[in-house]
């Protein structure tokens, strides 16, 4: 039934941000957006989202008084390295928070992984930004998850 209800949510978000112009960016909530990724990509059960705003300014640099709407999910079993932060950024706030995604990718690459499948889930993170939206997926198929994401936005 949620994967059916992902489905729906997706194919309407697509349906209705196709119809914007390509150059603009849709407006669509940060959970919206996570919940297109997590339907394109497929994450243990156990990955959550963190809600502890202090957590997130301390572990991820992600400030709440930088960002309009942000979401922040990670798998609690450190084996795994997969991560997903969404932010919709304050406009004058776009670099900063870039600037933190960049920071946690570099923090999965060169500090956390070890193990092979670690080295294999952060090889494939990526960071990106479309407006003043900005996202940091980690996951071996973090590809699909951005083209999802960006698809949303459009």
């Amino acid at each position: 039934m949620k994967k059916i209800l992902l489905m729906f949510t997706a194919a309407i978000l697509i349906f209705a941000t196709s119809c914007a112009k390509s150059s603009q960016v849709a407006d669509v909530p940060v959970d919206d957006l996570a919940s297109v990724v997590i339907d394109s990509i497929e994450f243990p059960p156990q990955f959550q989202e963190i809600t502890d705003s202090e957590r997130i300014s301390d572990e991820f640099e992600i400030f709440m008084d930088n960002v309009e709407e942000a979401t922040v999910w990670q798998s609690p079993i450190s084996v795994h390295l997969y991560e997903m932060i969404i932010i919709k950024s304050k406009k004058d706030k776009v670099h900063e928070n870039k600037e933190s995604l960049d920071n946690r990718l570099d923090k999965l690459q060169n500090q956390l992984a070890f193990y092979p499948e670690q080295v294999n889930i952060a090889g494939e993170a990526v960071v990106g930004q479309k407006g003043d939206y900005l996202y940091l997926i980690s996951h071996e198929d973090a590809s699909k998850g951005k083209e999802a994401l960006i698809l949303a936005l459009q």
